[in-house]
C-alpha cells in the first residue's frame, strides 16, 4: 500500500488534436497500479454478472416446483381430491406430456434448493465489496494525481495567461468539478458497469433459455438506445457549459470577498448580490433543461419497457401451449426475471450517466487546461545556468506591449546596467517603470528586441534559476497567510532561524515581532498589520535572499519616515555589490544612485544620468525634483531637541493611569466571547430537522413541490402494481383453461403496456417539478449565502476559517451538495416511499404473516445506507478550516490570488508541497472508509438473495398449512421485490443525503448568524440626519479598541480626540500605532470596546449605518479595484442611482487620470483586471481617489491616498483633495500620512504613539513643541 502515497513525477503529453472527450479519457491519468485495481474490480463485476444469473437458475427450480404444486392442488380441487396415484400424466393441447409428482412435499422440495441461494448471498457481498474498493481507491488515486498536476500546471503557467483569466475559475475546478470528475469515475462508474454487466449476464442467460422470448424483449431496444444518446450528449452539453457559468460566478464571489473592505465601505453589498445573482440565472436556467431533457428520455424509456413487457406478457403464455418442450412455467418465469432485471439495469442507468457525462464534461475543461501550453515555464530545465553571475543588464530595442492591452508600452527602449551599478527609475505614473521589473523578472516575453543578462538572451537562461538570483520588493506588499518566519523563508527556502531574524534586524520589524506579538515568529500573517509593518516583512524576505539583482519598486512607500529612514540605510548596505533598479516617487531616496533614467509615457527614456548631471541639464528630472521640493518648503526652528527623559515620563504616566481600566476592559472582552459561543452551542442543539427548514426556504415553489410529491408517489406506487399485475401473469400459467389463460394474458399484457404509459408522464412530470422547485432553491440558498457573508462585520472575516478562499468554496460546494436534499433526490425518495407504501399495503393484504416477516429485511437496507452514507460523509465533510481538503482548497485559492508574489519569489514548489500534503491527508483519511462503503454496497445489492431464501422457505410452509395459496407468495415476492429495488435505488443515494446534510447545517448556522455590524438593516431603523444638520464633527471619546483575533492587544488605548466641522484633520506617527485603526472605527468596520465615538454629537452606533457610510468616502492605502470596466470602477462610489459621463469625467479630470483613460484603447471601457491588475500602481490609485469623489462626501478619510504616485501627479491630486474640500462646504477630511509634507497644511494634526494620541495641533504649532512631531518631522529631513 505504500504505492498509494508514493510521490510520483507527474508529465504532460504533447498535446493532441482538439477533440471532444471520451468516456475512456477519464482514466487517461491511471498508472499501472490503478490500472490493476480497475482491472480487478472489473473482473469482480463479471464475476458478479455471473452470479445472478446462477440465482435465476435456483430460481427455475423453486418456481417449478411451487407452479406444479399449484397444478396439483388445481387437479385435485376439480375431480374432489380422488387421486390414490403417486403420479399424474397430464395431456398437453401440443402433445406435451406433463408429469406431476401427485405426493410432494413443497417446503421440504424447497428448502434442499435454497442452500444455493445462501453461497451466491455471501459470494455477491464479496464480489461486490471487491468490485467497488477497488475501483473506488483507484479513482481516488487519480483524482489525487490529476488534481496535483492540475495544480502545478496552472502554477507554472506565464503571467500574461493569468492576465487574461478569473483566478477565482481556478479553485473551482480544482475542488468542486474534479469531485464532480470523481463522482463520475468512481462509485457512479461502477454502478454502471456492474448494471451493464449484470444486464448483459441475465441477456445471455434468457437467450439461452428461450431466444425466442427474449428477442421480444430485446426487439425495442433501440428505442432506449436512442434515448440514451440523447440523454449523454445533453447532459456533456449542458454540464461543459454549467462548469464554465459557476466557475464564472465563483469568480465573482472571490473578487467581492477579497475587496469586501471596498465593498462595505462603498455599500455595494446590493450591487454585488445583483452581479452574482445574474450569474445565478444562467446556472439555473441550464438546470431547467438538462432536467426536461433527462425526465423526457426517463419517460420514452419507460414506456419502451412497457412495450416490451407487454408483448412479454402475451407472448410467453403463448410458447408455453405451443412449444411446451422448450418452455416451462419456470422457464418462462426466470426469462421473464432475467429480462425483467436487464431492463431495470438498464433503466437505472440514466442517472449514473448523467453523473458520467457531467464528469465527461468537466474533464474537457480540465484537459483542455492541462493542454494549454504555457511559453514561459519556471518548472522547464531548459535554458543554461550561469557558473558565474555578476548581474549585468541590457535592453536593446525592446517592444512590448501587455496581452490584454492593444497599446504598446515600448516602442523602442535601450539601456545598459553594468553589474554592481545602482540605478534609479523616475517619470510619470503609466510611463512603464514597473514593467521594466516585469521583463526583468520575465513576467513577459518582450514583442520584439532583446533583454541581455550577463550578455546572455534572457530566453536562454534557465527561468528557475535565473528568478532565485533576483530579489524583489513591490509597491503592494504581499504576504500569505502562514506563520512570518515562513512567510520569510519563501524569500530562502533553507534560510535558519538566525538568518531570518537577522533579515528582520535590517527591515527595522524584528523589535516588533518580539514586542507586539503573542506568538514572535510563529505569529500568522493577518490582514491587522500595518502596511508599513508589512512592507517591512516583505523587504525582510528579499534581503534574506542575498540576490544578485536587487529590484525595488516603491520599496518604502508604505512606511513612516522614522522606519523609512533606517530601513532605507539597510537597503544601501544591501545594494553593496548588487545590481540595483530602484524605482521611486520620491526622488530623494534616490539621489546617490550610480545613473538615474528618466522615463515618460509613449517615448520611453528620455535622460539618463547621475543627479547631478541631470540637475544641470535642467530638463524633465529637473522639473521633478523642484516640482518635489516645493512641496518640502516650511520653516523649522533651530532650538535643540527637548529632553527624552520628559517624554518618557509623559508615557509612562499616561500608562499607569489607564492601567487597571485595560484589565477590566479585557476581563469584558472574553466574558463577551464566552457568551457568543454559549449562543452559538444552543443554536446547534435546538436547530429543527433540516429538511422541513429547506421545504421552509423552498415555499414559493410549493406548487411545483404539489405536483412533483404527487407524480413521485404515484410513480412509486406503480411499480408495486406492475408487480400484482406480473404475479396475476404467473398464476395463469398454471391455469389449465387454456382458452381462459390466452384471453387473461391479452389483457394483462394491456394493462401493463397502459400503466408503464401513464407512469412515464409521471416520470417526466416528477423530473420537471422537482428540476424547477431544486434549481430554485440551489439559486436562492447560493444567494441568501452570499447575502449572509456581505453583511457580517469585518471581524467575521477576519477568522481564519473565513478567509477568502475558504468562503469562495464553501459557498460553491455546500450550495451544491444541497441537492442531495432537494429535487430530484427528493423525488427518488418520495417514489421509494410511495412503493413501499403501496407494497405495505398490497402484500399484507395477501398475507400479514410472510409480508411481516420480509419487512424485517427493513433495517439491513437501512444499514447498508448507512454505511454509505456514514462513511461519504465523514470522508468529505468540512467541519472547520482544519479538514485537509479546506486546507488544500484555501491554499490554492491564495496562490492563484497571489500569483506574481508567489512566482517573484520562486516559490511554486512550497506551495506545490503544502497543497499536496493537504490533500495526501485528505486521501488517507477518505482511504480508511472506502472499504465501509464498499461493504454497504454488497449488502444493498445482495438483499434480494436472503430475500428469496425467506420467502420461499416461509411462503412455502404457510401453503403447506393451507394458510396461504402460491399466488399469494408470488405476490407479496413480487411487489416487495419491487419496492425493495425503489428503496435500494433511494438508499444508493445516501452519500448524497449526508453530504447536503453536513452542507446544510454549515449553511443555515452562517444565515442564521447575526452580524455585530449588520449593514442590510433598515433604513427606517437608527439617527438619519437632514442635509442642513450635518456637520462633521468627529469626536473619539477614551477609545479603547483591540482586533477581535488579537484581543489581548490593544490597539488603540484610551484614544481621545475631535476633529472639527469643515476641517481638514491629519493622522501621523509610526507604523502600527493605531492610525489606519481609527479609519476602520470610523466606517464601523469595527465598534470599541469601550469608550465612544461621535458624529455632531451622536455615537456612530446610533446612525442608520447605509446613510452613514453614504456620507463617507475613503481611499486606502492599497486600491483595490473590480475586474469591471474603469467607468464601472469609478462609478462604483455612487451605486444608488446612474451616473452620467459628465460627472465620471470630472471627478477623473480631478484625480488627474482622464488623461490617461482616454488615450487608452477602449478608454472608460478599458477592463481594469482582477484588483486593477491591468493598471499600473499610481493608475489604480487615481482611479481610486476618483471613485471617492464621485459620492461628494462629509467625511472625506485618506489613508496615504497619494503613496502610489509620481511627484507631478501628487501634485496635481493633492491639490484636487485640497479642492474637493472647497467645492463641499461641509466636508470634514482626515487624512493618515506617513509623507508629512503631504499634510502640513492641515487646520489640525493628530499624532499617534502606541494608540493614544499624544499631541495635537498645527504643523507650525507641533514643530514649536518639539515633541514627538518634531522628531517625526527631522527624521523626515534627514531622509530627505
Amino acid at each position: 500500500m505504500n504505492g498509494l502515497f508514493k510521490r510520483k513525477k507527474l508529465t504532460i503529453s504533447k498535446a493532441p488534436s482538439r477533440r471532444s472527450q471520451r468516456v475512456h479519457e477519464l482514466f487517461r491519468f491511471a498508472d499501472k497500479f490503478d490500472i490493476i485495481l480497475l482491472f480487478i474490480g472489473f473482473l469482480a463485476a463479471l464475476v458478479i454478472a455471473v452470479i445472478f444469473p446462477l440465482m435465476l437458475q435456483v430460481y427455475q427450480k423453486i418456481a417449478n416446483i411451487m407452479i406444479d404444486y399449484t397444478k396439483i392442488h388445481s387437479i385435485r380441487t376439480q375431480n374432489g381430491g380422488n387421486f390414490s396415484n403417486s403420479s399424474l400424466f397430464q395431456q398437453g393441447s401440443s402433445g406435451c406430456i406433463h408429469i406431476l409428482n401427485m405426493n410432494v412435499r413443497l417446503h421440504a422440495e424447497i428448502v434442499a434448493v435454497l442452500k444455493w441461494y445462501l453461497l451466491l448471498g455471501f459470494l455477491n457481498i464479496f464480489f461486490y465489496w471487491l468490485c467497488f474498493s477497488c475501483w473506488l481507491t483507484s479513482a481516488e488515486r487519480q483524482i489525487r494525481r490529476i488534481r496535483f498536476l492540475l495544480f502545478r500546471h496552472i502554477l507554472h503557467q506565464n503571467i500574461g495567461w493569468f492576465d487574461q483569466q478569473s483566478t477565482g475559475s481556478f479553485s473551482n475546478q480544482l475542488i468542486e468539478d474534479l469531485d464532480k470528475m470523481k463522482e463520475g469515475m468512481s462509485d457512479k462508474m461502477i454502478e454502471f458497469i456492474s448494471s451493464v454487466t449484470k444486464a448483459v449476464g441475465c441477456l445471455v442467460f434468457s437467450l439461452i433459455k428461450g431466444w425466442k422470448l427474449t428477442l421480444v424483449f430485446i426487439s425495442i431496444a433501440p428505442l432506449i438506445i436512442i434515448a440514451f444518446n440523447i440523454t449523454i450528449k445533453s447532459i456533456v452539453k449542458f454540464a461543459t457549459k454549467e462548469a464554465k457559468v459557476c466557475a464564472d460566478t465563483n469568480t465573482i464571489v472571490h473578487e467581492v470577498l477579497g475587496a469586501i473592505r471596498t465593498v462595505t465601505a462603498f455599500g455595494g453589498q446590493k450591487n454585488e448580490e445583483n452581479r452574482y445573482e445574474n450569474g445565478l440565472n444562467k446556472v439555473y436556467k441550464m438546470g431547467i433543461r438538462k432536467g426536461v431533457i433527462i425526465g423526457l428520455c426517463q419517460a420514452v424509456t419507460n414506456t419502451t419497457v412497457g412495450i416490451i413487457f407487454a408483448l412479454a406478457a402475451w407472448y410467453g403464455p403463448y410458447l408455453l401451449r405451443s412449444e411446451c418442450t422448450a418452455y416451462s412455467a419456470g422457464n418462462l418465469i426466470v426469462i421473464f426475471m432475467a429480462s425483467l432485471t436487464s431492463i431495470m439495469c438498464v433503466a437505472t442507468l440514466i442517472p449514473n450517466i448523467e453523473y458520467i457525462a457531467e464528469a465527461t464534461g468537466t474533464a474537457d475543461v480540465i484537459i483542455q487546461l492541462l493542454e494549454q501550453k504555457s511559453t514561459i515555464d519556471s518548472a522547464s530545465n531548459t535554458g543554461q545556468t550561469l557558473n558565474t553571475f555578476v548581474g549585468s543588464i541590457e535592453f536593446k530595442h525592446v517592444q512590448f506591449q501587455f496581452p490584454t492591452r492593444n497599446i504598446e508600452i515600448f516602442k523602442d527602449l535601450n539601456f545598459k546596467i553594468a553589474a554592481g551599478q545602482t540605478v534609479a527609475v523616475v517619470g510619470d505614473t503609466g510611463c512603464g517603470k514597473s514593467t521594466i521589473v516585469q521583463l526583468i523578472l520575465r513576467f513577459y516575453n518582450t514583442k520584439s528586441g532583446q533583454i541581455l543578462i550577463d550578455n546572455h538572451p534572457i530566453e536562454s537562461l534557465n527561468l528557475a534559476w535565473l528568478r532565485s538570483k533576483i530579489g524583489t520588493v513591490n509597491q503592494e506588499p504581499v504576504l500569505f497567510p502562514i506563520s512570518i518566519e515562513d512567510n520569510i523563508r519563501l524569500g530562502k527556502a533553507d534560510a535558519t532561524l538566525e538568518e531570518i531574524i537577522q533579515a528582520c534586524q535590517m527591515a527595522n520589524i524584528h523589535e516588533f515581532i518580539m514586542n507586539k506579538l503573542d506568538q514572535n515568529y510563529n505569529t500568522i500573517v493577518d490582514e491587522k498589520l500595518s502596511g508599513g509593518e508589512r512592507q517591512r516583512l516583505a523587504i525582510a524576505r528579499a534581503l534574506i535572499a542575498n540576490p544578485k539583482i536587487l529590484l525595488l519598486d516603491e520599496a518604502t512607500s508604505a512606511l513612516d519616515n522614522t522606519s523609512e529612514r533606517i530601513v532605507q540605510q539597510a537597503l544601501n548596505q544591501a545594494k553593496l555589490g548588487r545590481t540595483t533598479i530602484i524605482i521611486a516617487h520620491r526622488l530623494s531616496t534616490i539621489r546617490n544612485a550610480d545613473l538615474i533614467f528618466t522615463m515618460k509615457q509613449n517615448l520611453g527614456i528620455v535622460e539618463i544620468g547621475t543627479h547631478n548631471q541631470l540637475m544641470d541639464n535642467k530638463n524633465h528630472y529637473f522639473e521633478l525634483v523642484k516640482a518635489q521640493e516645493l512641496t518640502l518648503h516650511t520653516e523649522i526652528p533651530t532650538e535643540h531637541e527637548p529632553n527624552n527623559n520628559n517624554n518618557n515620563l509623559r508615557t509612562t504616566s499616561s500608562s499607569s493611569s489607564i492601567h487597571i481600566d485595560e484589565l477590566q476592559l479585557m476581563e469584558d472582552i472574553n466574558k463577551q466571547s464566552i457568551d457568543k459561543q454559549k449562543t452559538i452551542r444552543r443554536y446547534f442543539c435546538n436547530h429543527r430537522s433540516l429538511v422541513i427548514r429547506l421545504l421552509n426556504f423552498n415555499r414559493p415553489e410549493w406548487i411545483y413541490i404539489v405536483i412533483g410529491i404527487i407524480a413521485a408517489m404515484l410513480v412509486g406506487a406503480t411499480e408495486p402494481v406492475v408487480g400484482i399485475v406480473f404475479s396475476s401473469v404467473y398464476h395463469q400459467y398454471a391455469n389449465t383453461d387454456l382458452e381462459n389463460q390466452t384471453r387473461q394474458t391479452r389483457n394483462l399484457a394491456l394493462i401493463i403496456f397502459f400503466l408503464h404509459l401513464i407512469d412515464g408522464v409521471f416520470i417526466w412530470t416528477m423530473i420537471w417539478a422537482f428540476a424547477v422547485s431544486g434549481e430554485r432553491l440551489t439559486k436562492r440558498m447560493r444567494l441568501m449565502c452570499f447575502s449572509a457573508i456581505l453583511r457580517q462585520e469585518i471581524g467575521f472575516f477576519d477568522m481564519g476559517q473565513n478567509s477568502v478562499s475558504a468562503l469562495t468554496t464553501r459557498l460553491s460546494a455546500d450550495a451544491s451538495a444541497l441537492k442531495g436534499l432537494s429535487g430530484i433526490r427528493i423525488g427518488v425518495t418520495l417514489q421509494a416511499f410511495g412503493s413501499l407504501l403501496t407494497a405495505i399495503i398490497i402484500s399484507f393484504q395477501a398475507g400479514w404473516k410472510l409480508s411481516f416477516v420480509m419487512f424485517c429485511f427493513a433495517p439491513l437496507m437501512v444499514l447498508s445506507g448507512l454505511l454509505q452514507g456514514q462513511s461519504q460523509s465523514k470522508s468529505g465533510k468540512t467541519k472547520s478550516a482544519n479538514n485537509w481538503a479546506d486546507q488544500g482548497a484555501q491554499c490554492a485559492a491564495e496562490v492563484f490570488n497571489k500569483i506574481r508574489t508567489v512566482v517573484t519569489l520562486g516559490c511554486e514548489d512550497y506551495f506545490i508541497e503544502k497543497f499536496e500534503n493537504a490533500f495526501n491527508n485528505n486521501f488517507s483519511a477518505i482511504l480508511s472508509k472506502i472499504h465501509l462503503r464498499a461493504i454497504g454496497y454488497g449488502i444493498s445489492n445482495s438483499l434480494i438473495f436472503f430475500l428469496h431464501i425467506t420467502t420461499f422457505t416461509y411462503g412455502s410452509k404457510l401453503v403447506e398449512n393451507g394458510e396461504m395459496n402460491v399466488d399469494q407468495v408470488f405476490r407479496i415476492f413480487i411487489v416487495i421485490t419491487f419496492a425493495v429495488t425503489a428503496v435500494g435505488q433511494s438508499l444508493s443515494m445516501m452519500p448524497q443525503y449526508s453530504k447536503a446534510r453536513t452542507a446544510a447545517i454549515r449553511i443555515f448556522s452562517l444565515i442564521k448568524r447575526q452580524s455585530s455590524i449588520d449593514p442590510s438593516i433598515s433604513m427606517n431603523k437608527g439617527i438619519i440626519l437632514p442635509a442642513d444638520q450635518i456637520k462633521g464633527k468627529i469626536e473619539f471619546k477614551n477609545v479603547y479598541f483591540s482586533y477581535p483575533m488579537r484581543q489581548k492587544k490593544l490597539v488603540l488605548r484610551d484614544c481621545s480626540y475631535t476633529c472639527l466641522p469643515h476641517t481638514s484633520s491629519a493622522l501621523v506617527g509610526k507604523s502600527g500605532y493605531g492610525k489606519s485603526t481609527a479609519i476602520s472605527l470610523l466606517l464601523r468596520y469595527y465598534d470599541p470596546q469601550k469608550g465612544s465615538i461621535l458624529l455632531d454629537g451622536h455615537d456612530l452606533r446610533d446612525y442608520n449605518l447605509q446613510w452613514l457610510r453614504s456620507i463617507i468616502s475613503v481611499v486606502q492605502q492599497e486600491p483595490i479595484l473590480f475586474n469591471l470596466s474603469i467607468r464601472d470602477n469609478i462609478a462604483y462610489g455612487q451605486l444608488e442611482r446612474k451616473v452620467t459621463d459628465e460627472e465620471i469625467y470630472h471627478v477623473s479630470k480631478l484625480a488627474n487620470i482622464h488623461d490617461v483613460i482616454v488615450n487608452m484603447p477602449k478608454g472608460y471601457e478599458t477592463i481594469c483586471g482582477s484588483k486593477g491588475s491591468q493598471l499600473s500602481g499610481g493608475e489604480r490609485q487615481r482611479v481610486a481617489i476618483a471613485r471617492a469623489l464621485l459620492r461628494k462626501p462629509i467625511l472625506f478619510l485618506c489613508d496615504e491616498a497619494t503613496s502610489a504616485l509620481d511627484n507631478i501627479s501628487e501634485k496635481f491630486v493633492q491639490q484636487a483633495l485640497d479642492n474637493v474640500q472647497k467645492s463641499v462646504p461641509n466636508q470634514t477630511s482626515l487624512t493618515i500620512a506617513h509623507r508629512l509634507t503631504t499634510i502640513q497644511h492641515c487646520d489640525q494634526i493628530f499624532v499617534f504613539n502606541r494608540g493614544r494620541m499624544s499631541e495635537q495641533g498645527s504643523h507650525e504649532s507641533l514643530l514649536e513643541q518639539k515633541h514627538d512631531y518634531y522628531h517625526l518631522w527631522m527624521n523626515t529631513e534627514k531622509s530627505q
